[in-house]
């Protein structure tokens, strides 16, 4: 049992800086949790005050283990001195180590070394005996999911008013370290030289821009520009620089046009009033136009736009229409119109940025791509971070928010392709962590520069931490990207980390990048690697990136065409064979017979993958359609797929990698299935009559996934596709062209659904069809003929217990669907009412099922509620009252109702029944249940209720009043009156003389047959697995011979029979008779005539087979009426048989014609 071992505030002792604690007994450590300044650990102590200083650190531990002694041990185990080292990074606040020291193995000892001047904690763990006791039996737990710890506040940048507060505290850690700004400057734009290293005034080197030059240019302006300048330089200085940079622009040339685009470049990233003055001396418009920007040049300018200053100088109607005109003219070379739009996007995007900090419904999810974006290049990334540590108005702005908890515990994953939406609150939480991380990889790098180790380990302590926690894990990735490809590919063992694995997974997605779309197709025209690793999935997604980077850059036709070099294949095709080859594989793990655990991470990578995939085929197929196998290939693996991302959502934790990669691919998977039907295919069939059809077909075929999780994603899916009414533009051609063409599938799967469910499917599709074509009615008309049918069969005595109940459930599961479509939503409602009570089709259908389940003698209280329902509304059809009346009346006396629901059931049955002309009415039934109704309510509380009794005596009243002498059977006169005496005690004097008018027009006889209580549907089944194989076992008939017929003796029913010499012959043959034994028919086979003949019936025994037996003489048949077969007869026509003509016949022929 884990207990508290030990309270303790260490200080290290001596030269070695250690401290110590000592068990008194052998313990087994289970946490460590230590504690921040002036906390109070312990609720029943509050004297006990924590001392932690400083606030962050990296504790080494050492336990002195030992193992300890097991049940059946013999010996003492002998005593040892080794020490199990573990290390510690505290962060601030409070915090807890999981040690779990094995079972066989304690301590007494342990040891703590680091660069804490006090630290505070709790250990806590289990006391060990000597001998060892192990459990007898296994008690299962329940394993709960692992949810990330939250971040310390001092390392969250996220919730600081000054997302650089903790950047500024680790670079303090270096001596004489430069402010944070100029740390932004060197390392990620203003890159010093070597020489610049060494010099003692580093990093302090600051052009002196006042200068007198005598032949200034701009190449000398650029070179002062690449080193930082001061911060106390003056307004004059910077005007002074400005102006001379302004005289030296001369006549508009390409190579100006770089310079100039050069120092803008630099001067971005340096202190705010630099760049302002600069361009408000320089008139752009003389540097730049549409004829002298290049690539390079654009690229530069690109940088500088990260800077919000210069990026709303640009925003020009000149400048902007210059790139448009660069991004349209084909004489530019792709790189070049590709930058171009770069730089039209960056500018753009830069006022969303702004814009999207102050204003509550900006556009977060362009502003998050923007940076993105903007990280994405050094450069870019070091101008935008200096731009928001040293611009006052973009501090303020960013201040002003107030530290808001957002409804998530960390920042949101705004830098994923697939962006969540979020509040503003949540958007400048995200700011705030970006630029918080971004400060501190700089600092790192600084210190890793210098080098300084104290800072460098502190700052890795932190990103080490940060990995493991979802929103800050994304930034450090998304920053790291910079220049991956060299990095990875440089790289040299050994690693004290990263694996030979890793490491050659990494190089070959470094391999690939560089070879650029030459390596991304010949990757993707490989066949998967199966079973897929993370370095092969690394690959594909590799190569994807950069497909999806050339298309983004209009090089489409280049893409498709090297796919056809490479791979003989178009790239549509490529990409959909390795999705269905990649989900394969995916699927295999989420079947009802998995393979072995995979490695960690895996699945998460076959995720990624598949929506990889699925994005860039959604971006091709309207330009490109598949044809339509491979339509439904692709339909049919993303609803696996959708399927696997739901189990996965059941089965971990929701802020686990594995299941946000399956939430994003189930948004994918939703989007293909859309995109897919709104393509035509083979001619003028609609790809949605296509993708219906085939989730309808799939959603039948689980093979080894679940069956009911599988039917209900695919429904899921279809409910997704299934367009909204009101809001698509679509539903015309869904309503005539799709749902007509597969109302077989349609009903297929609603058979199989659940009740809800399938009342749901049919909601929508009313909606969707809103009267025009009829589906609804059709559906409710199959759903009618099927319970009606399942009826019909439970009026068979000899059918099965089991195979009653499974139907009578089917029955009831039936009435439930249609109560659920009765009392839907008003206009759902109203559909059903029509056309159940007033339809020309539907009505005589639902009066043949009340009629059959009154027959069966079925009954339950949902089909009381159905009836109710339907007697509410005046127009229901005429043949209807007299089922809906005796349902009310059986209903009743057999549910169990409540006085309330039993006094509106007959209120709702007089008024029915009122309707109709005595003539109409068929008494005997209605007397029957009648008669049972008042049977019941002998000695029943409801008599006591003023409104059951009211319905009771409105009922019995418009029974009395028929024309027809009426019996009231099982009861006698004295019965009766008792019952009517209970009745009285809760009515009036005038109710009182209508039940007597009643009692006195009746007739009574207690010899009558009283109807038999109804069996009541069940509402769940439960079966053993010895029922269930009863049922689905099939009794099979026991296969006989088939009994002896006699053969026909007359010519033309032998036509078929070979050789055509036994067509005609004399009668005198005796081998018509001859009935084979055993193997006496090999006998006569072995003559030639015999042996022409090879046939026989197949379906007879050859004991019992009786055939003719060829005769090889030819005896005259005079009598015989066969008529001559010319050209001209009309058998000629339908005969075209050999035969041998008899010489009487044919005088001329004395043999007869060979066989053929």
């Amino acid at each position: 049992m884990t207990t508290l071992l030990q309270w303790c505030t260490l200080e290290p002792q001596g030269i070695s800086g250690l401290a110590a604690v000592r068990f008194p007994t052998p313990v087994r450590v289970q946490t460590i949790s230590i504690f921040p300044t002036d906390a109070r650990p312990f609720l029943l102590s509050p004297d006990v005050v924590a001392r932690t200083e400083p606030e962050a650190f990296f504790l080494e531990v050492y336990f002195n283990a030992h193992p300890t002694v097991s049940p059946d041990g013999k010996e003492k185990p002998k005593p040892t001195n080794a020490l199990v080292p573990t290390v510690i990074a505290y962060a601030g606040g409070r915090m807890s180590f999981s040690v779990n020291m094995s079972r066989g193995t304690a301590t007494r000892l342990m040891i703590v070394k680091g660069g804490f001047e006090t630290v505070s904690m709790a250990i806590y763990g289990e006391l060990v005996n000597d001998a060892m006791s192990l459990p007898s039996t296994y008690t299962p737990k329940n394993i709960l999911p692992s949810e990330p710890p939250p971040v310390a506040k001092a390392i969250d940048p996220s919730m600081s008013r000054d997302p650089t507060h903790l950047a500024r505290q680790l670079l303090a850690l270096i001596p004489n370290a430069p402010p944070l700004p100029l740390v932004i400057q060197l390392m990620f734009c203003l890159k010093p030289s070597n020489e610049d290293w060494d010099l003692p005034e580093f990093p302090f080197l600051h052009p002196s821009l006042d200068q007198e030059i005598a032949t200034f240019d701009l190449e000398q302006a650029d070179t002062l520009t690449t080193r930082p300048v001061a911060e106390d330089t003056k307004p004059e200085q910077l005007e002074y620089f400005a102006n001379l940079v302004a005289g030296a622009v001369g006549d508009k040339d390409d190579r100006q046009a770089y310079i100039v685009a050069n120092i803008l470049s630099n001067v971005a990233s340096q202190m705010p009033d630099m760049a302002k003055t600069l361009l408000q001396a320089i008139d752009l418009s003389v540097v730049f136009d549409a004829y002298n920007m290049d690539e390079v040049t654009l690229y530069r300018l690109t940088d500088a736009a990260a800077n919000p200053d210069i990026s709303r100088h640009l925003q020009t109607d000149w400048f902007l229409s210059a790139l448009d005109a660069i991004t349209k003219d084909m004489n530019n070379d792709r790189a070049t119109r590709s930058a171009a739009r770069h730089l039209l996007s960056r500018i753009q995007g830069s006022a969303v940025v702004e814009d999207a900090l102050s204003n509550t419904q900006g556009d977060f999810s362009r502003a998050a791509e923007y940076l993105a974006d903007a990280s994405s290049q050094e450069a870019s990334f070091g101008v935008w971070l200096a731009s928001f540590v040293t611009h006052e108005g973009l501090v303020k702005k960013l201040s002003e928010n107030p530290i808001i908890p957002t409804s998530t515990q960390y920042p949101p994953l705004l830098l994923k392709r697939n962006k969540p939406l979020v509040s503003h609150d949540e958007f400048v939480a995200f700011v705030r962590a970006f630029i918080g991380v971004a400060c501190v990889l700089a600092v790192y790098a600084w210190a890793d520069s210098l080098p300084d180790r104290q800072c460098r380990e502190r700052v890795l302590g932190i990103l080490r931490l940060w990995q493991d926690v979802d929103g800050y894990r994304e930034n450090p990735q998304s920053f790291l990207c910079i220049d991956y490809m060299k990095c990875i590919l440089s790289l040299e063992p050994p690693h004290s980390f990263i694996t030979y694995d890793e490491r050659m997974s990494m190089r070959r997605a470094a391999i690939i990048a560089e070879d650029g779309l030459l390596g991304a197709v010949d990757e993707l025209t490989r066949k998967v690697e199966r079973p897929p690793t993370v370095k092969s999935l690394r690959g594909i997604r590799v190569a994807l990136a950069i497909i999806e980077r050339e298309l983004d850059e209009e090089d489409e036709y280049d893409v498709l065409e090297e796919f056809w070099k490479e791979g003989s294949r178009g790239c549509l095709a490529c990409l959909v064979d390795a999705f269905l080859e990649v989900s394969e594989e995916l699927e295999k793990h989420f079947t009802l017979f998995p393979p072995p655990p995979a490695p960690s991470g895996l699945l998460a990578w076959l995720f990624h993958t598949c929506n990889d995939l699925l994005r860039l085929i959604i971006r091709l197929v309207p330009d490109y359609p598949l044809p339509g196998r491979a339509v439904r290939s692709l339909t049919i693996s993303a609803a696996n797929v959708f399927f696997c991302s739901d189990a996965v959502d059941m089965l971990y934790s929701q802020l686990s990698p594995l299941c946000i990669a399956a939430q994003e691919i189930r948004r994918t998977c939703i989007s293909l299935t859309r995109v897919l039907a709104n393509i035509s295919h083979d001619g003028n069939k609609a790809g949605a009559q296509v993708v219906l059809r085939t989730l309808l077909e799939h959603g039948l075929q689980s093979e080894e996934r679940d069956p009911a999780h599988h039917l209900l994603q695919v429904f899921g899916l279809i409910d997704y596709l299934l367009p909204m009414p009101d809001t698509d533009d679509t539903s015309t051609m869904w309503t005539q062209k799709v749902m007509p063409n597969v109302l077989k599938e349609m009903w297929a799967f609603c058979r199989v659904l659940d009740t809800e469910n399938r009342a749901h499917l049919v909601r929508r599709l009313v909606g969707l069809d809103d009267g025009v074509v009829g589906i609804g009615d059709w559906i409710l008309q199959e759903e009618l003929n099927e319970v009606l049918q399942t009826l019909y069969r439970l009026l068979n005595p000899n059918l099965g217990a089991n195979y009653r109940f499974v139907k009578q459930y089917q029955v009831a599961n039936s009435i439930r669907f249609l109560l659920d479509l009765a009392s839907s939503s008003a206009s759902i409602s109203a559909w059903f009412i029509r056309c159940i009570g007033s339809g020309d089709d539907l009505a005589p259908a639902f009066a043949a099922f009340l009629r059959a389940i009154l027959d069966a003698n079925l009954m339950c209280q949902p089909l009381v509620q159905l009836a109710q329902s339907l007697a509410s509304h005046s127009s229901i059809d005429q043949e209807l009252c007299q089922p809906l009346t005796l349902t009310l009346l059986r209903g009743c006396w057999t549910a169990d109702l409540s006085s309330t629901d039993l006094a509106s059931a007959l209120h709702s049955a007089t008024q029915i029944i009122s309707a109709l002309p005595f003539e109409d009415i068929s008494l005997e039934r209605i007397t029957l249940e009648l008669g049972a109704l008042v049977s019941s309510l002998e000695d029943s509380p409801h008599t006591t209720d003023p409104s059951v009794v009211e319905a009771v005596t409105e009922f019995l009243d418009w029974f009395a009043a028929t024309s027809r002498p009426l019996t009231l059977p099982g009861f006698s006169r004295q019965a009766f009156s008792a019952v009517c005496d209970q009745l009285t005690s809760s009515l009036n004097a005038e109710q009182k003389e209508v039940l007597d008018a009643i009692q006195a027009s009746l007739e009574f006889t207690d010899d009558s047959e009283v109807p038999p209580a109804p069996t009541i549907l069940p509402d769940s089944v439960k079966l053993s697995i010895h029922d269930v194989e009863e049922l689905l076992h099939t009794e099979l008939p026991i296969p006989s011979t088939p009994p002896r017929k006699a053969l026909a003796q007359d010519v033309l029913s032998l036509v078929t029979v070979s050789p055509p010499t036994a067509l005609i012959r004399s009668p005198a043959a005796t081998g018509l008779t001859k009935t084979y034994s055993n193997n006496d028919f090999r006998q006569l086979r072995q003559t030639p005539s015999a042996r022409q003949n090879t046939s026989r019936l197949p379906s007879m025994h050859v004991d019992d087979f009786q055939t003719v037996s060829p005769s090889t003489s030819m005896a005259p048949l005079p009598s015989l009426p066969l008529p001559v077969m010319g050209p001209s007869s009309p058998m000629a026509n339908t005969m075209s048989i050999p035969f041998a003509p008899a010489p009487e016949v044919f005088p001329g022929l004395n043999q007869g014609f060979q066989p053929l």
